[in-house]
């Protein structure tokens, strides 16, 4: 019996975890995420996706979708992509600079303890 409800504890975090990946998904704003199906959110558009497991769950077809069909749709995700691509750039550069920064500091104190050895 205990392992039965673990394994519908296990049943539930799964769906739990379904349910906050797909919320965040950049998708989420165009497209309702069921179970086993994918249903456009737009006006006067019936266009379901459906597929067997997650796994086989595949974005492109939301892409391809909101290209062909609502190119307004499709540019602003295109810019969320763009903004957020360069924030992480942003970001890995100014890590970059810092540890170049570090790496400096560290080899000037290092160096400067040396010569103090060789006096």
């Amino acid at each position: 019996m205990a392992v039965f409800i673990d394994y519908l504890n296990h049943i539930i975090d799964f769906r739990l975890q379904f349910a906050t990946m797909t919320s965040c998904s950049k998708y989420a704003p165009y497209f309702t995420f069921g179970e086993k199906t994918i249903t456009c959110k737009t006006e006067n558009c019936n266009y379901v996706y459906t597929f067997e497991s997650k796994s086989t769950r595949s974005t492109a077809s939301l892409r391809n979708r909101l290209k062909a069909h609502h190119n307004d749709f499709f540019k602003k995700l295109v810019e969320t992509e763009t903004k957020k691509d360069e924030q992480k750039r942003a970001s890995a550069d100014n890590l970059r600079t810092q540890q170049t920064s570090l790496k400096r500091a560290l080899t000037t104190q290092k160096m400067s303890a040396a010569k103090k050895r060789l006096y």
